[in-house]
């Protein structure tokens, strides 16, 4: 099961295309336009690209459903944010249909956004009860577009949704997962400090993430250590790489084992991507800092092929994941 998708690659990988992005969004504050802005980033390095992503949007927020039951929207509002549509995007999500989860929340953002210009209400007060429904929505797109490279269209999704006004405290958990997959970090911390430590938002989502942005490695593999996500544990993975004994024999097993937990999923090619990736990664260290040879190499080889090869058939032929699958191989072969 996937529970998070983060949008930070190893080292400051993303910090590039946050930078390139960060151009096409200036455009965009000016035009308003996203289709002539959102492009996807072939040129970025998105190697270990490991994602954060928890979208829960089945289902409407208690304040806008107690609105919606008492019927006081206007039937094209109804409308725009009745079911199906909802559910539907939920199980997209679940599914790993990305594309179709992204597809769906922008046919939904859109409905709304129609239906609120034809009638915003007395004083805007429609737009004010659709707020956070709107951002609940964005924040997925968001999530969405930058898991898959995007990360302009990522960014615009979010300032789109930062700019309908402030965050209900109800809804800081998808803001904060969806700011560390854009690569907000400045916008990140100053989120996080509105949050209580001792709640479970910060000790179980914002706290590692603080920590993967501080780069300090051995909290991050502390606070993962009971984690069970593919997404989860291949974070806690690039953690360990960087910080155990690769002298340490039970050290390197244990960071195979839980490259291992995560070969059951491979529904998402991102996932498949950086399992094959850190793969790699972890047996470049285990030759080059002369692990013992008591630990069994071979498991290891045999693994990094397998995950290659799941790598490059779940992977579109054009897009970035594919090549840097490609460059996977290369490595591996080379």
């Amino acid at each position: 099961m996937i529970e998070w998708l983060v949008g930070y690659g190893v080292g400051k990988a993303l910090d590039i295309g946050i930078q390139v992005a960060k151009k096409h969004v200036s455009q965009w504050r000016k035009t308003g336009c996203l289709d002539e802005v959102t492009t996807h980033s072939q040129n970025h390095d998105f190697s270990h690209q490991i994602g954060n992503i928890d979208v829960v949007v089945s289902g409407l927020d208690h304040k806008l459903d107690a609105i919606f039951k008492e019927k006081s929207l206007p039937d094209s509002i109804r409308a725009s944010i009745a079911e199906p549509n909802l559910t539907e995007l939920s199980e997209l999500i679940k599914a790993g249909q990305i594309q179709q989860a992204l597809t769906c929340a922008q046919r939904n953002i859109d409905a709304i956004d129609a239906a609120l210009k034809a009638d915003p209400g007395p004083n805007n007060i429609y737009v004010e009860t659709l707020r956070s429904h709107r951002q609940r929505l964005l924040f997925g797109a968001a999530s969405l577009a930058s898991w898959q490279g995007d990360i302009e269209a990522g960014l615009i999704f979010w300032f789109r949704a930062r700019n309908l006004g402030p965050i209900d405290p109800e809804f800081h958990e998808q803001a904060v997962i969806t700011l560390f997959n854009v690569g907000l970090k400045d916008e990140f911390r100053i989120l996080v400090d509105q949050i209580d430590p001792e709640s479970e938002v910060y000790r179980k989502i914002a706290a590692p993430c603080l920590a993967y942005l501080n780069e300090d490695w051995s909290t991050v593999d502390q606070l993962l250590n009971d984690v069970r996500s593919a997404d989860k544990l291949l974070l806690r993975v690039e953690a360990r790489l960087q910080i155990i004994d690769f002298h340490d024999v039970e050290a390197v097993k244990l960071t195979a084992e839980l490259l291992d937990q995560t070969d059951d999923d491979t529904v998402l090619p991102v996932i498949n991507l950086i399992r094959a990736q850190l793969t790699l990664d972890q047996l470049k260290r285990v030759i080059t800092e002369y692990t013992p040879l008591e630990y069994d190499r071979r498991s290891l080889i045999d693994s990094l092929v397998d995950r290659i090869n799941v790598a490059l058939e779940t992977t579109k032929p054009d897009s970035i994941f594919r090549a840097q699958a490609l460059v996977c191989l290369s490595m591996a072969t080379g």
